[in-house]
């Protein structure tokens, strides 16, 4: 017999909790393919260059649906805690989701800050520009490059303990935790 599943997240909430989970993995691998680019030689140069203009683009559709997610967490709530949740697991997502949530906005917004003190413009799948606004500021673009790549691989970690923390329940609570945000 399956254990029952406690108090559900909305269809809503759901899919854009997975859309931002797939927008991240995205993320992750255009920006190692761009790299490796970058790395095999001139003649890929482009390709690199194209993958860091779809990886800016994503990171601006990151940042839209972060703000969708809060306004809705705002509006629509959130579910009852799900049963059977210690006091201290309750503190501790909610310590997760807070800094899920810092990240989805700082990570997107440092790499704006990089794009802007680079002096490159940011284009959004060819609907709009966030057009060069200075000449490259060599110490601030350098600040916002260190910046994106520290909130970056500190989300991993961060994802890593979210993960960690579901599968945990999962496997040795074995109480449906996890079909909470599942469809």
């Amino acid at each position: 017999m399956k254990p029952q599943t406690s108090n559900p997240y909305n269809i809503l909430s759901k899919f854009l909790h997975w859309t931002v989970v797939l927008l991240l993995i995205g993320q992750f691998a255009i920006i190692w393919m761009s790299q490796l680019a970058f790395r095999t030689g001139p003649e890929f140069r482009e390709f690199g260059a194209s993958m860091i203009d779809l990886h800016k683009a994503m990171g601006l559709a990151v940042l839209g649906v972060a703000i969708i997610r809060l306004l809705w967490r705002w509006i629509g709530g959130l579910p009852k805690w799900a049963n059977g949740l210690a006091e201290w697991e309750k503190k501790a997502a909610h310590a997760l989701e807070s800094w899920l949530y810092i990240f989805l906005f700082l990570l997107p917004l440092s790499g704006i800050g990089y794009s802007i003190a680079s002096g490159y413009p940011i284009l959004f799948f060819d609907y709009f520009q966030i057009p060069v606004l200075m000449e490259r500021v060599g110490i601030l673009a350098t600040f916002a490059w260190f910046s994106h790549m520290l909130l970056g691989y500190t989300l991993v970690g961060v994802i890593a303990l979210h993960i960690g923390f579901v599968a945990r329940r999962s496997i040795f609570e074995n109480d449906g935790y996890i079909r909470r945000m599942w469809f």
